[in-house]
């Protein structure tokens, strides 16, 4: 495979090619060539190595496809010969018309596709959304490009004649015949291709493009991707010209012709992919039409899978040929102008010259201008019967004007002025008809209401179709997302009829609504698997429960959100469910831990409906606790308590604790205090009874002294709750007295007293003590104090020592 591989030019025997070729994308692909016509194959690979070879100056590109993709590329060829007057042996265009090229270069083209599909980073743009596949082609930039990747490789899809995504084609040829004015020619295309391209035996057919870019222009048109056309780097719209100025085409891919390893490296390094490989790069290409019709900036050369012969290769372009003049003909007979910008070209050459022919017939300034009518002409002519102008107006739109119609029984036909009447009627009713249709925006909607409308031979049965399709269009035109306006569109294709369609595009008008991207997929998934009565009502229903989440602004509670209101069975009390949970996301709110969010969620959860709001307030008061571990512990003691409105209750008043508790700096005191809370025995008959506790916790953690501080919990824990916050003060009054051997017995004495006014009264009268400064008078008073009989004497002998 040398000869073929990225960027390397060798001189491998031809005959050994072919062996080694088809080994390797044996290899890659699991394809069994022998069952496929392989000797076919692998000459025509030699022949598009060979031109290869010959165009070194140029950058090459390969593209395979289906047959029928194939065939759409020699039409549009054709046409366009045919339209501008010219002629050549190879493809020139890949577009029919040009009037989604307004974008300047490839740069261009990336920010209008970002708009379309609503991203900021392009490293998230997909090739198969928005218009992106109108306006540019996937690429190899060798032909064993993408190796074992069944969308991307170029050899497989060319190998095995297929497409990806190549449906949309079908639709591409019928928007030609309508633009043309020409849509029963259709099946006149399907059968040349039929007969001359859609070989199944024996294998299907495909088509290989080989496109070859000069460098003055490959960095308009090109840019190198991964799959899906997705840049290899991060960037927004604001860095996106710089990012694609590094990874220039004209250099990169120079550099891998040159040396293939110092471009990997250069490659990675650049785009700071270290996983990107040679064989995982891809290339896509923006089709600008001035650019690729110039013979000297863009060549493409082709390959069919099944090779016609010489006289079957004349007899299709014969054929082919003739069906597009009789189709042009019919165009230019009926003096239509195509719309501003459908061509990049300002004249159309083969007008100019038929226009010149007819006057040379009928004399000069004998061709006829194009009839252009305006509504109000349209309303003249019909309230004044004027059956001629109808006529010209029906004629103006591409109208069958004389078609049998089958006059209503009660309609009186012998009448000639009630006849004219209704010829009348006829003409506005065949009008109103195209103008119904030609107002749907998206063109696979129009074609396809065209085709139905045309295929009705009743005048009434077209009118009713085409007001049909014109509500579907509506219905679809009322999504502003262009990402999600196409998804509608492509539900209405799928949808098995046209009054499922109908039903669909009406659905999508509330589910187009909805700017949530997963509860907008919900809902369409939904809709989707509804009977055809409930699909509307559904509809609706999920536009009233977007609206309502929407309001959520946190991912992961939208979430739970969405999944609690799938669970409701029945679809109508989903609303309900919704909004339940809008009024939980207004309590919860306050919450900012994602942690504590998360575990409230599963609470809430397993909690039964009418107390969920309940739950929900218990866990905003848990959350007002900011440390975590005696949260925790907070946690454990609420939910340990049975019934919503317990806990609810517990939780405040765990708030107020901590609210006391806060201060503690030593988290170790807080710890203990925090567990000599919890375990404290509930008095019934005080709501303030842990409160008070608290208090004489954030009291004991003031003493400095850890001995002492031992000594006052110890002995505050023999108080009852309401008097242990006044025996914690009692002992940092006590920390206050400055000489040492006072305190020790001032605390001895206190830890005696078991009565704690007794015990307040005998700390205040130490502290009198420490307060004289006479020593002789202070050993006087010690003696007589410690010889008192209680509190109040104790003081009285302290106080009667300090007046000496």
């Amino acid at each position: 495979m040398l000869s073929l591989e990225l960027g390397k030019k060798t001189d491998v025997n031809e005959a050994s090619l072919g062996e080694l070729f088809t080994h390797k994308a044996y290899a890659a692909t699991r394809i069994e060539a022998t069952s496929l016509g392989y000797h076919d194959f692998i000459q025509t690979i030699l022949r598009a190595y060979k031109e290869e070879q010959v165009h070194q100056n140029k950058f090459v590109f390969y593209h395979g496809c289906e047959a029928f993709v194939g065939f759409y590329f020699d039409l549009v060829q054709e046409l366009r010969d045919q339209l501008f007057h010219e002629a050549g042996e190879d493809i020139r265009l890949l577009r029919a018309f040009d009037d989604l090229f307004s974008a300047e270069n490839v740069l261009a083209m990336l920010q209008e596709e970002g708009k379309i599909q609503g991203i900021d980073d392009f490293a998230r743009i997909d090739n198969y959304r928005g218009k992106f596949q109108d306006k540019a082609l996937s690429a190899n930039i060798s032909l064993v490009g993408s190796p074992g990747h069944a969308t991307s490789s170029t050899y497989f899809l060319f190998y095995k004649g297929q497409s990806v995504n190549a449906a949309q084609v079908e639709w591409m040829v019928k928007n030609f015949t309508v633009k043309f004015g020409c849509p029963e020619s259709f099946p006149a295309y399907r059968k040349i291709y039929d007969q001359y391209i859609n070989k199944k035996e024996p294998y299907d057919n495909g088509r290989l493009l080989q496109i070859f870019i000069d460098g003055s222009v490959i960095d308009d048109v090109c840019y190198l991707s991964l799959t899906h056309g997705k840049m290899p780097f991060e960037s927004d719209a604001s860095n996106l010209g710089a990012k694609l100025a590094e990874f220039k085409p004209s250099v990169l891919l120079t550099l891998l012709r040159e040396n293939s390893t110092k471009f990997l490296s250069q490659l990675q390094a650049i785009g700071g992919l270290k996983n990107i490989t040679i064989e995982s790069l891809q290339s896509r290409l923006y089709l600008k039409p001035e650019i690729f019709w110039d013979p000297s900036k863009v060549m493409i050369k082709t390959y069919w899978r099944h090779t016609l012969n010489h006289d079957e290769q004349m007899a299709y372009k014969r054929d082919l040929k003739a069906q597009i003049q009789r189709d042009l003909s019919h165009w230019l007979k009926s003096r239509k102008h195509v719309d501003k910008g459908t061509f990049f070209q300002k004249k159309l050459p083969l007008q100019e010259i038929y226009k010149k022919v007819y006057e040379k017939n009928h004399g000069e300034n004998s061709y006829p201008a194009a009839v252009s009518f305006s509504v109000t002409d349209l309303m003249s002519a019909f309230k004044t019967d004027d059956v001629e102008k109808l006529k010209a107006i029906i004629k103006d739109h591409n109208l069958d004007i004389d078609k049998e119609l089958v006059t209503p029984d009660s309609w009186p036909a012998t009448s000639i002025e009630m006849a004219e009447r209704f010829n009348a009627f006829k003409c506005v009713n065949l009008l109103l008809e195209y103008i119904y249709l030609s107002l749907i925006r998206d063109e696979y909607i129009r074609i396809q209401g065209q085709e139905d409308v045309f295929k009705e031979s009743n005048i009434y049965s077209k009118k009713r179709k085409a007001i049909d399709w014109r509500d579907i269009g509506k219905a679809v035109d009322t999504i502003n997302d262009d990402r999600v306006r196409q998804t509608a569109i492509e539900d209405v294709k799928t949808a098995a009829n046209l009054d499922e369609k109908k039903v669909v595009a009406k659905a999508w008008i509330s589910i187009g609504t909805i700017k949530d991207d997963h509860i907008r997929q919900t809902a369409r998934r939904k809709v989707l698997a509804a009977d055809k009565d409930d699909k509307e009502d559904i509809a609706t229903n999920w536009e009233n429960i977007a609206k309502a989440l929407e309001t959520i602004n946190d991912d992961r509670v939208r979430q739970t959100a969405i999944e609690e209101v799938l669970k409701e069975n029945d679809w109508y009390l989903q609303l309900d469910k919704a909004k339940e949970w809008v009024s939980i996301w207004e309590i919860i709110k306050p919450i900012t831990d994602t942690h504590l969010q998360a575990q409230a969620l599963e609470a809430i959860k397993k909690t039964k409906t009418h107390t969920r709001q309940t739950v929900a307030r218990t866990w905003v008061n848990i959350a007002r606790i900011d440390d975590a571990v005696i949260r925790q512990a907070v946690i454990q003691d609420v939910f340990n308590k049975t019934g919503g409105s317990v806990q609810e209750a517990a939780s405040k008043e765990w708030v107020s604790i901590w609210e006391i508790i806060k201060p503690i700096a030593d988290k170790n005191l807080r710890a203990q205090a925090l567990e000599n809370i919890k375990t404290a025995p509930t008095d019934e008959y005080d709501d303030l009874y842990k409160q008070y506790i608290a208090q004489a916790w954030v009291t004991l953690s003031t003493i400095k002294d850890e001995n002492i501080r031992k000594m006052a919990i110890e002995d505050v824990g023999n108080y009852p709750a309401d008097k242990k916050n006044e025996v914690a003060k009692l002992w940092v009054t006590l920390t206050r007295i400055s000489n040492k051997d006072i305190r020790e017995a001032a605390i001895k004495d206190c830890k005696n007293e078991t009565d704690a006014f007794e015990k307040q009264d005998t700390a205040k009268a130490w502290v009198t003590i420490d307060s004289i400064k006479d020593e002789r008078t202070r050993e006087q008073a010690i003696e007589a104090v410690k010889a008192a009989g209680d509190g109040f004497a104790k003081v009285m002998a302290a106080e009667r020592y300090v007046k000496k």
